[in-house]
């Protein structure tokens, strides 16, 4: 469904209240998911600025994690925040353009390290709360994005829930969130294991698993497309 913003949504208060609602997430949180395609011969320098001066930008809000692209991409970075709301976000954004530090010491230098940037903004499934829990080490993560058919989110997810339990003896899930703005009808997951090689295994196993298997078989139906990223965390990526 398609909507145009009306004059009266010119004036930044304006356009704060009409992005100020509730979130539908199951801790009341959004969070935005932003991807950055990095020219490739400047992805070091792009890397170094940010894992040196990236403070200036956490001082606004918070950060989930920051990832790099290994496997279903290269030269992207991945970053993933968390917002009280869309006039939450609107105001950190508002702080930002005015923070005369982060824009010279890092946005100004950085800016031309970027081919192209995008972002959508998500919401937690209800049933699928948030796990930041750390390890000793960095892992290896798989961002898994599915776009699904439209008007079938509702189908689609009764059919993972039915084997969710299940799923959930092979490894826990960091995040499941469906899209909010951005392209519309898709789900993405968050996955970490200690390596990619353990991401297989895991993933080989837990379609052995009759219930899993019968769920995601169901889930397909109501399944345009999917993709799958493997990501590695930066040094400043809190998720690790």
């Amino acid at each position: 469904m398609f909507f145009r913003i009306s004059s009266r949504f010119t004036s930044t208060n304006s356009f704060s209240r009409f992005f100020s609602r509730s979130s539908s997430s199951s801790n009341g949180k959004i969070y935005e998911l932003r991807t950055y395609d990095i020219i490739p011969e400047k992805l070091p320098t792009f890397l170094q600025l940010t894992n040196s001066l990236f403070h200036l930008r956490t001082a606004h809000s918070r950060m989930v994690g920051y990832w790099t692209s290994e496997l279903g991409a290269l030269s992207q970075t991945v970053h993933l925040w968390e917002y009280d709301s869309y006039t939450h976000r609107t105001s950190v954004r508002k702080a930002l353009s005015q923070d005369k530090e982060w824009l010279e010491a890092y946005v100004s230098k950085s800016f031309h390290c970027i081919k192209n940037q995008s972002n959508v903004t998500l919401s937690l499934l209800p049933w699928t709360p948030l796990n930041e829990e750390n390890t000793d080490k960095p892992r290896a993560f798989q961002l898994i994005q599915c776009s699904l058919l439209p008007g079938r989110f509702k189908q689609w997810e009764h059919q993972i829930r039915q084997g969710w339990a299940s799923r959930l003896r092979h490894s826990q899930p960091i995040g499941f969130w469906k899209t909010e703005f951005g392209p519309a009808n898709n789900v993405y997951e968050l996955w970490a294991y200690e390596s990619f090689d353990e991401a297989i295994a895991v993933n080989e196993k837990a379609c052995l698993d009759e219930e899993w298997r019968e769920a995601v078989c169901q889930a397909t139906l109501y399944t345009k497309e999917s993709y799958v990223k493997g990501l590695l965390p930066i040094d400043i990526s809190p998720l690790k």
